[in-house]
């Protein structure tokens, strides 16, 4: 986490305000081909992914990108996090077709959620939990109510506060606590998905900050199913600008008994401007048959 906090030691002494201005680089001529970049996705299973769009729209054309993605990809449902407003949010939603959206807005860096009617129903819309602690959850998490073949399924869409630091861990840590109480108490025999930037990793490279010890303690009851990826090698992490693995997918025992595949898809190799004109976070998706 200590490279993280100089890094942004550095941006804050050479860029003022928290949003990016919009790059205005012309768009390509074709689309990019994101074919070798994305793993194969079906009717049968179903796929969810989480996507930290960084202040979403950075470019003119990160829009036409992340369409470019999800429609290639074709997942069920999509947890976004840092779409800046509700109206770059409902055209990204336009442009997607067979896709609708609902966002949750709580400030400029909004969580939201995409999805497939052919594929899914939506059982509840869109609301947010945990909305009485700025402390622990700078933005409060999002949560929809789907159903899909494979039955009924909560999502729930966090964004927690980033950044090194004691105060920081602590924020987070409480995050983690409020989150599992909720499930706890709330959808105890209930499918639930937690997706998101998470903003610390599973485990610390010295075991100080393992923020989620809460959950990895209750084995019984929840897993990472991204934990391979985050014990494996740092070129298949989701943020490797640091480099590190901090966009997680978090699920209860209801999916103890299936099938899971979860990739960090490495788009900046089909499209060497990613990190610059899409994002500095590559997304995580997985499959549950």
């Amino acid at each position: 986490m200590s490279k993280r906090f100089q890094f942004l030691f550095l941006i804050a002494l050479t860029v003022t305000g928290c949003k990016k201005d919009p790059v205005t680089t012309p768009e390509p001529d074709e689309g990019t081909d994101y074919s070798s970049c994305i793993i194969t996705t079906s009717d049968q299973g179903f796929e969810v992914m989480t996507w930290n769009l960084e202040q979403y729209p950075i470019s003119s054309f990160t829009m036409e990108e992340v369409s470019n993605v999800i429609t290639s990809l074709d997942p069920d449902v999509v947890a976004l996090q840092e779409i800046t407003s509700e109206d770059v949010f409902n055209t990204l939603v336009d442009n997607l077709d067979g896709w609708e959206g609902s966002i949750a807005v709580s400030g400029n860096l909004n969580l939201a959620f995409l999805y497939k009617p052919s594929e899914i129903t939506l059982l509840e819309p869109v609301s947010q939990i945990i909305t009485d602690n700025s402390y622990a959850f700078p933005r409060p998490p999002a949560i929809i109510k789907i159903e899909h073949e494979l039955g009924q399924v909560y999502l729930v869409d966090i964004h927690l506060k980033c950044c090194d630091g004691t105060e920081n861990v602590a924020r987070r840590k409480e995050a983690a606590s409020l989150i599992k109480t909720y499930i706890d108490e709330n959808l105890p025999n209930d499918r639930v998905v937690v997706l998101g930037d998470f903003n610390d990793e599973i485990y610390s490279s010295d075991g100080s900050e393992d923020t989620f010890n809460n959950f990895i303690d209750d084995p019984d009851n929840y897993k990472f199913a991204d934990m391979d990826i985050a014990m494996g090698n740092e070129s298949g992490w989701s943020y490797p600008g640091w480099p590190s693995h901090i966009d997680h997918i978090l699920i209860t025992n209801e999916f103890f008994g299936d099938q899971l595949d979860v990739n960090v898809l490495q788009l900046n190799n089909c499209y060497e401007n990613y990190f610059s004109w899409v994002s500095d976070h590559r997304p995580v998706i997985m499959r549950v048959e």
